[in-house]
């Protein structure tokens, strides 16, 4: 036997056992042209929002992560004083990231097959996001404009493409079942515009080895919060306190048609309901309707001048938490306005009432 290698048969072997050894560590390596020496945050998407994990310097364009992950999960790189971010999947692997500073959109990500699977679906609605930037600096014109019959063929285009575009993320779904990338697609793209059987019947279709991930975990859990405030599903609990600091409950109200409203002072189309809303209530009141009000937002003032202002005479209750209100998180309430009418009995009747519809159906309803 010839002797004809530079390393020993035992060496060889250690290497080749070493190179097949899947990594315990990511490492990430980000070289930026034209970036300013600062700061670097590594944030992570997961079932407690998004959070920073990690902080290191920026020098000459160069800086490092490096630490363990359990499991795959959506990161940001976010720039000292640049307001867009760097999107991957951080896994425990070596990966390098390149590009220019002013372009991180066409950020390069290298060494991670998860993220050249992920860069693949990117190229895939690439086409779609453009058309999207174009119609949405065309909004912006036409509202200057007060144009309204571009605003209206501006808007049914825009839904026209966000059908293709959701059309497409579906099919790459069920082409990549035993990917972490699908659910984590349904969870930032699709979760809120899809009914609880929709979503039940989408998750499913993940095999085992992805039942206990974070995004199907997240899934689940939105799951069985929309099944808790189905259509016949007794009316969770809301107890918060009123305007004046006094706590108020939805039980309080048990014997009565009561339509718990959604809103904040800061959204416009909210606003917009509040007369409608006035309307019903002064029209069915003494017939034994009520209004429990559940602000989202975060400053009082804002709060209190809003139902002064709108006249909005009923019960109102905050824990002036915004988007992360206990009562919303309770109900799944990912827009508003959103209302959910309950019976005398507290079991929910309808969701989402407004307007005439609303009219309508109490009059159908109280007599």
């Amino acid at each position: 036997m010839k002797k004809n290698s530079l390393l020993s048969f035992p060496v060889l072997l250690a290497i080749m056992l070493f190179s097949c050894q899947k990594s315990d560590q990511y490492f990430l390596e980000c070289n930026l042209e034209g970036l300013n020496d600062g700061m670097a945050y590594l944030q992570v998407i997961g079932e407690d929002g998004i959070r920073t994990i990690d902080s290191t310097t920026i020098s000459n364009g160069k800086f490092t992560f490096k630490g363990s992950q359990s499991e795959p999960i959506f990161a940001y790189i976010t720039l000292n004083g640049k307001p867009d971010r760097i999107g991957l999947f951080l896994e425990n692997a070596r990966v390098s990231i390149y590009g220019h500073a002013d372009s991180l959109e066409h950020i390069k990500i290298s060494g991670s097959p998860l993220n050249d699977e992920y860069s693949k679906f990117k190229s895939m609605l690439a086409s779609y996001e453009n058309r999207q930037e174009e119609l949405y600096l065309q909004y912006n014109q036409a509202r200057k404009t007060n144009d309204t019959l571009a605003l209206k063929n501006i808007e049914t285009l825009w839904d026209l493409l966000d059908k293709q575009q959701n059309k497409v993320i579906m099919q790459f779904i069920s082409q990549h079942k035993h990917s972490v990338i699908s659910p984590f697609l349904i969870h930032q793209r699709l979760v809120y515009n899809l009914n609880v059987n929709k979503l039940d019947s989408l998750t499913s279709i993940f095999p085992p080895e992805l039942e206990n991930s974070v995004y199907v975990r997240m899934l689940k859990k939105r799951i069985q919060t929309l099944r808790n405030v189905e259509i016949g599903k007794p009316a969770p609990e809301i107890a918060l306190d009123d305007t004046m600091g006094i706590l108020r409950t939805l039980s309080s109200f048990r014997g009565k048609y009561v339509l718990i409203d959604f809103w904040a002072s800061w959204c416009s189309p909210c606003r917009e309901e509040s007369p409608n809303l006035v309307k019903a209530y002064q029209r069915f009141h003494d017939k034994g309707f009520e209004i429990f009000g559940v602000s989202l937002d975060t400053r009082r003032d804002k709060w209190v001048e809003a139902i002064r202002k709108d006249q909005l005479t009923w019960t109102h209750v905050s824990d002036l938490k915004g988007w992360k209100s206990e009562a919303a998180e309770l109900y799944g309430v990912n827009s508003i306005p959103h209302s959910v009418l309950v019976d005398p009995r507290g079991i929910i009747i309808q969701n989402n009432l407004r307007g005439k519809a609303l009219i309508d159906f109490l009059e159908k309803l109280i007599k």
